[in-house]
């Protein structure tokens, strides 16, 4: 068989070497090719990969696995190996605060659990910050984690913690190298501790900037430090931020809004309120989907089913415009599907994680490859967890 051009592109074999063993490493990006329009990723369930509950019984609450998605959790995009990482729980839902994967440089795609859940989850009746062994607690997180790759690691802010709900204004940062917690003490004015902070990170700036009720922070990894950069007319909570990494501006959609900052060298950090037509259900949907798509040059934002809203940040007169393609991943769950929708630079496609016992979806709206192949230089390939 004739191997084309493109298909020697699309299955990169990269060998690398750890403590003196060569592995070899298959990256398929099937997504590449994938027609426009949605597909359904086969086997790609997190239920299969949840803990046991019977070796796990301690951290179960009253919903169990089905917590990490159905309880207002979000989800990062690792840009560094080319999958979406999900992570959530919290409250009296579920205790595990064991962190999943839909690996896209796998061939079959695959839904993996990086690590195995504290055996010490919290029990005291207290704003629950961390596990007996030390690592962070299982939360509701809502818009308020990202990724952030020149460091490689997650970022939290806050949470509704377990076993009882109160609202936390920790940072903690998920190292992907070494697989550990680190909890922080960062100076300066944190933002409040509530629900429904909007979130994105920044490459250009290395900062995560938040939009608490009131004011716009960012915060350096480097310095562990928040800096308040504006004070504001009270905005929504139930909003969700995104990134255009083309203007650097932040914008948050929800709770009927769409508010900008612009956070490019010199700006002043002053809100803007931007009036949009055509997307009222977006707007008035609780904590809606929103991405950027660097090709098309357009923020994307679902809310379930099988449309998708698409905004031109640029123009003047900023409408939505409804996309449907057929086969969609059906409704979203009530609590918010947040950033467990994102966007794939590496397979140019939008993924989505909806529920624990549904098959992940994926989006395509333009054509071809993305740029790069997802791994970086240096880095590993990710490990098999024996699953408990």
């Amino acid at each position: 068989m004739k191997l084309k051009v493109s298909d020697v592109f699309l299955i990169l074999l990269i060998s690398l070497t750890i403590g003196g063993i060569s592995i070899s490493h298959a990256l398929a990006d099937t997504l590449s090719s994938a027609a426009i329009g949605w597909t359904q990723l086969t086997n790609t369930k997190i239920r299969p990969v949840c803990p046991n509950p019977a070796l796990y019984p301690n951290i179960q609450g009253v919903e169990g696995c089905s917590a990490v998605t159905a309880d207002w959790s979000s989800g990062v995009f690792d840009t560094a190996r080319n999958r979406l990482i999900v992570w959530g729980g919290g409250h009296n839902g579920y205790l595990g605060n064991e962190i999943y994967a839909l690996n896209l440089n796998e061939s079959p795609i695959t839904m993996t659990r990086l690590n195995n859940p504290s055996t010490q989850p919290p029990t005291a009746l207290a704003a629950n910050s961390s596990t007996g062994d030390g690592q962070a607690s299982s939360r509701h997180t809502y818009d308020h984690i990202v990724y952030m790759s020149h460091v490689d690691r997650m970022f939290v802010f806050g949470g509704a913690s377990p076993p009882y709900g109160f609202m936390l204004d920790d940072t903690w940062t998920f190292n992907f190298a070494s697989m550990t917690w680190q909890k922080m003490s960062p100076s300066g004015t944190k933002p409040e501790a509530n629900y429904g902070r909007a979130t994105v990170y920044s490459p250009a700036a290395k900062k995560v900037y938040i939009h608490d009720q009131f004011s716009l922070y960012s915060y350096s990894v480097e310095n562990d430090a928040y800096t308040t950069l504006s004070n504001e007319a009270p905005v929504g909570q139930e909003m969700t931020g995104v990134l255009d990494s083309k203007r650097q501006t932040f914008i948050s959609v929800g709770n009927g809004a769409v508010t900008a900052f612009d956070l490019s060298s010199g700006s002043n950090f002053k809100m803007q309120t931007w009036a949009t037509t055509g997307g009222a259900s977006i707007l008035n949907y609780t904590n809606p989907v929103v991405a950027y798509d660097p090709i098309s040059d357009r923020i994307v934002a679902w809310a379930g089913e099988n449309t998708v809203y698409t905004l031109d940040p640029a123009a003047s007169n900023k409408v939505w415009v409804a996309v449907t393609y057929p086969g969609g991943p059906g409704a979203a769950l009530g609590n918010g599907t947040f950033k467990r929708f994102a966007y794939s630079p590496a397979s140019n496609a939008f993924v989505v994680v909806n529920s624990v016992d549904s098959d992940a979806f994926a989006l395509k709206l333009t054509p071809g490859a993305g740029t790069g192949t997802g791994m970086l230089p240096g880095l590993s390939a990710p490990k098999n967890l024996k699953v408990q």
